[in-house]
Order: structure tokens, then sequence, then C-alpha cells
């Protein structure tokens, strides 16, 4: 169906902005977050405006807030063979739902004693990839950082890894619209080891003169979320 700016921006209470960010931006989108039964009664409600809606349980987008994270790997034929520890697995496409990805904000949180100052030293960006299981609610999760590129590979492992996903891609959904969401930032919880994590180490050592360390933000929650209720949804649709 054809949607109007103005037509959704009454449905769902926007400015007429606000509603044509969202037409542009295009895609699934979350609406709002309410218990099972208020969500049920705003999608059909939505619906009677001629508008799709998804009611989702909450319980079925959990599994990304602990992603399972891939250390390492390579492309052998048709799939990934990616490491977990010791466990080596194979992902080829047609295990696959859906791929999500996105760029990771990181930054310094800034202290009222060192808003005057000026910092020289900047933190490395960062950039994750979910890869969704048809059945299984647990993604996988790929930080190009802290990746190790099995033999045989070379070169920038976010380059390596865009190219082998980017074959997996061909014949399963991408999503990659959390790139246009505004960073919701947060104390930054379990970064995987890396040698850019590493070198980042030296630089949360405390300020003389200074009792705390040096926090560091990012949005990796705010991405996970997304990328839970965007499989969740894709489940789903696929009923």
């Amino acid at each position: 169906m054809t949607v109007e700016a103005p037509a959704l921006a009454r449905a769902l209470g926007l400015t007429a902005y606000e509603a044509g960010q969202r037409l542009r931006r295009g895609g699934a989108q979350l609406h709002r977050v309410l218990p099972l039964p208020e969500a049920q009664a705003e999608a059909a409600r939505l619906e009677a405006l001629g508008f799709q809606a998804l009611a989702i349980p909450e319980a079925e987008t959990r599994s990304a807030e602990a992603p399972r994270r891939a250390l390492g790997g390579c492309a052998e034929g048709d799939a990934l063979w990616l490491r977990f520890g010791a466990e080596r697995l194979p992902v080829a496409a047609r295990d696959l739902c859906l791929i999500v990805r996105g760029p990771i904000v990181r930054e310094y949180q800034t202290r009222a004693a060192a808003r005057k100052a000026i910092r020289t030293a900047t933190l490395e960006a960062g950039y994750r990839f979910h890869l969704h299981y048809r059945e299984d609610p647990t993604p996988i999760e790929i930080d190009p950082w802290a990746f190790e590129l099995g033999e045989g590979a070379s070169g920038s492992s976010f380059l390596t890894l865009s190219g082998w996903i980017a074959a997996l891609a061909a014949s399963v959904p991408t999503d990659d619209a959390f790139r246009s969401l505004p960073a919701a930032l947060a104390p930054e919880t379990g970064a995987a080891p890396g040698a850019v994590r590493a070198g980042e180490a030296l630089l949360r050592k405390r300020p003389a003169g200074r009792n705390e360390a040096a926090v560091i933000l990012d949005n990796l929650r705010q991405f996970r979320v997304y990328s839970a209720w965007r499989a969740a949804f894709e489940r789903w649709r696929r009923r």
C-alpha cells in the first residue's frame, strides 16, 4: 500500500517531519514497546486504519541481548566456518533468515571538569554483524575488530568480512537501517579482546590527579535490541 506522511503522522502521533523521515527510511520499524495485550490492541488499531502492524512477544527478542560471539573463521565454499572458542561451525545462507549490520558509535563520557579541555585521544569506531538463524533465536555476533581471519585470508578484517557476508546476503535478507538511527549511548559492556581494544586499555588509565578511570560509551546494546526485534519480526512474517 502507498502511505502518505499526513496519514502516518495522525496514526502514530508524529509530526509531519517525523512521519516523512520514517517514510524515507522505509522497511520494518519498531513502533512502541508495550505489554503484549496493549501491543495487540495497538496493532489492531493500526490495521483498522489500513496499516500493516504486528505485535511480537518481548520474550522472542531477548536472545540477541546475549549473542554468540564468533572469534574467528574463514570462508569455505558456500559457507562461513566460524570459531567459537574450541568449537568450529559452518554457517550457510540456507541456515539464515536475516543479516543485520550496523556501525557502533564509541566515545568518552564527558566529565564536568573536562568539558573545556581538548581531548587528543579518540576511539576507534565499531561495527557489528548479526547472523540470525531461521529457528534458533540466538544470533551470531561478529566484531570485525575482534575477529581472527583464518589461514589464507589477509588484509582488512572488516573488508574481508563484508565480502564474505555479502556473498551470504545474495540469498538472505539484509537490514542495515540501524545506521540511520540516532545513537543511544550507554556505558560500554564486555568488549571482546583485540589489538585495537588492547591499545585503548592504555588510554583508560587514570590520568594524574584523577580518581576515576575514563568511561567509554557506545550504542552496542541499542544495536542488539534493534537486531533482536528485527529478527523476531522476520520470523513472524514468515509464519
